[in-house]
C-alpha cells in the first residue's frame, strides 16, 4: 500500500448530532485511509453510523450534524472541489441506497448457507453408510445365516449319497434359502445406504439452488 496514492485519509471522527436540545454521538474515532484503486466496504448492524460515516465525506451530513473532532483530508483535487447540493431529490436518492443497503445486510445469511452447505457435505461423507448400530443388526443377521449354513453344508458333507437322498436333498434346499436370505439381507443393507446418498445429495443440492438464486438476487440489486 506504501507505493499508492492515499485519496482520502480519516484521522480520529468523531461527529454528533444536535437532536432536542441535546448533542449525540453518531460516529467516534474512526480512522482509515483510502487508496487510488482500492476497493472498501464499510459494514455494520443497523444504526452503527455506516451512512452517517459515508454522508460527512461526501459532505451531505444533515444540518444538525456536525464534526466534533478529527479530520477529513482530500488527496485528489476533483475529490476536494466536488460539493453535492443535499436537495430533496438527493435526499430521496440517499434514502433509495439506503433502503437497498438495509436490503443487502440480510445477506449475511449468505455465510450461514455456505457454513450449512460444508456441515451437508461433511455429513454427506459421515453417513454415506449405515450407523455402527445399523450395520451391526444386519451383520448379525447375515453371521447367523452364514454359520446355519455352513454347519448345514458339512452336514450334508456326512450323508451317504445312496441310503440319505432325501436328506442330502433337504439340505441342499435349505442351503439354497439361506443364500437367499443372506443376498436379500445384503441388498437390503445396500439399498438402505443408497437410500441415504440420495436423501443427503437431495438437501445439499437443495441448499446449493437456494444459495445461487439468494447471490443472483443479490447482483441484480448491486
Amino acid at each position: 500500500m506504501e507505493d499508492k496514492k492515499v485519496l482520502l485519509k480519516v484521522e480520529d471522527l468523531n461527529v454528533k448530532f444536535r437532536v432536542r436540545g441535546r448533542i449525540l454521538t453518531a460516529i467516534r474515532g474512526i480512522s482509515l485511509d483510502i487508496y487510488e484503486g482500492e476497493s472498501i466496504a464499510i459494514v455494520g448492524e443497523s444504526g452503527s453510523g455506516k451512512s452517517v460515516f459515508t454522508k460527512t465525506f461526501a459532505g451531505m451530513l444533515d444540518s444538525n450534524g456536525f464534526i466534533d473532532q478529527g479530520r477529513l483530508i482530500f488527496n485528489d483535487e476533483e475529490l476536494a472541489d466536488t460539493v453535492v447540493v443535499y436537495d430533496d431529490k438527493a435526499k430521496k436518492k440517499v434514502s433509495e441506497i439506503n433502503a437497498k443497503l438495509d436490503e443487502l445486510s440480510k445477506y449475511e445469511f449468505g455465510a450461514a448457507t455456505y457454513k450449512k452447505m460444508l456441515e451437508l457435505e461433511s455429513e454427506k461423507r459421515q453417513k454415506c453408510t449405515l450407523s455402527d448400530e445399523e450395520k451391526a443388526v444386519y451383520d448379525d443377521k447375515i453371521k447367523e445365516l452364514t454359520n446355519k449354513r455352513t454347519n448345514l453344508f458339512n452336514k450334508k458333507q456326512t450323508l451317504d449319497s445312496k441310503t440319505q437322498k432325501d436328506e442330502i436333498k433337504a439340505a441342499a434346499d435349505k442351503i439354497k434359502a439361506y443364500d437367499e436370505q443372506i443376498k436379500s439381507i445384503e441388498k437390503e443393507k445396500a439399498d438402505k445406504i443408497q437410500h441415504i446418498i440420495r436423501n443427503l445429495t437431495a438437501r445439499w443440492q437443495s441448499i446449493k439452488l437456494h444459495m445461487r438464486k439468494k447471490f443472483q438476487n443479490l447482483s441484480q440489486m448491486l
